[in-house]
């Protein structure tokens, strides 16, 4: 018998896989550490870069670029802070959309990013490589 970890229930049904990802906070107890709606459906995984790291001269931080894709074309960036607060024993979790690129068709496969370039499949029958510059 398999014991069960977590559970967590959505307001609306889940059509893509789950993102795991060392590099974000901790997720052991099951609960919503942030949402961000991209306004369409969501039928991929997404892809968090592992290697990509802000760099900044004033704090040390841990940011970093989640990449979702939409069923409508669309491929958001979004850099994620996931710095701990001084004040809280909670992390301060801060997602902004960083960029945002349009594809000609529907996507429905998970995107992949390696150094600096997002590849994804799109139901335009091309292969799709975009730069990203931080």
């Amino acid at each position: 018998m398999i014991d069960l970890l977590l559970q967590y229930r959505t307001p609306s049904p889940i059509f893509a896989g789950a993102c795991v990802s060392a590099a974000l906070p901790s997720q052991e107890k099951g609960d919503l550490l942030w949402e961000y709606n991209v306004g369409d459906p969501i039928t991929a995984s997404a892809y968090v870069d592992e290697h990509w790291q802000f760099e900044s001269d004033t704090v040390p931080t841990s940011e970093r670029l989640v990449c979702v894709c939409s069923s409508s074309g669309s491929i958001c960036l979004l850099r994620i802070n996931s710095n701990m607060n001084r004040d809280s024993s909670q992390p301060g979790i801060d997602v902004q959309e960083y960029a945002r690129f349009d594809l000609q068709g529907d996507v429905f496969s998970s995107p992949v990013m390696i150094g600096g370039r997002i590849f994804v499949g799109c139901r335009d029958d091309y292969l799709h490589c975009v730069s990203v510059e931080i």
